[in-house]
């Protein structure tokens, strides 16, 4: 992910293979630790702007340039961007509608794995794509 300055995993379920492929791109494997909130794991990242994507989604070629744009620009003032999420299906694919996936944790906190709906997002161009397992 060329957009990314830093790729952090957090392995709930250990598998040799996970974190093979996670070194592959350069990514930070951390066990989950019981009790502990994803998105706690936002103190172990370098950067104040966090990425997240789920590990059976991927980021559409119009989605990876506007964010190689966004890093090229100021956010001071927003909270969070909001991305499409679209889902593959036996046929075709359909329509999540959008969530907040690039949160400034300076701004936000959130439990879960991904950061909430947040008054004052802007959104992104582009879509994640959201595959079945």
């Amino acid at each position: 992910m060329r957009f990314c300055d830093q790729i952090l995993v957090i392995e709930h379920s250990p598998n040799p293979e996970t974190e093979k492929v996670a070194h592959e791109y350069g990514a930070i494997v951390k066990p989950a630790i019981l009790g502990v909130d994803d998105g706690a794991y936002t103190v172990d990242c370098d950067h104040d702007w966090i990425f997240c994507i789920l590990p059976v989604e991927t980021v559409s070629e119009t989605l990876e340039a506007e964010l190689l744009d966004w890093k090229e620009s100021e956010h001071a003032d927003v909270p969070g961007f909001s991305v499409l999420i679209r889902e593959q299906t036996n046929e075709d694919w359909r329509s999540l509608g959008r969530e907040v996936r690039l949160a400034n944790r300076k701004r936000v906190n959130w439990k879960d794995k991904l950061p909430p709906m947040i008054d004052g997002s802007c959104q992104l161009n582009g879509d994640i794509l959201r595959f079945n397992d």
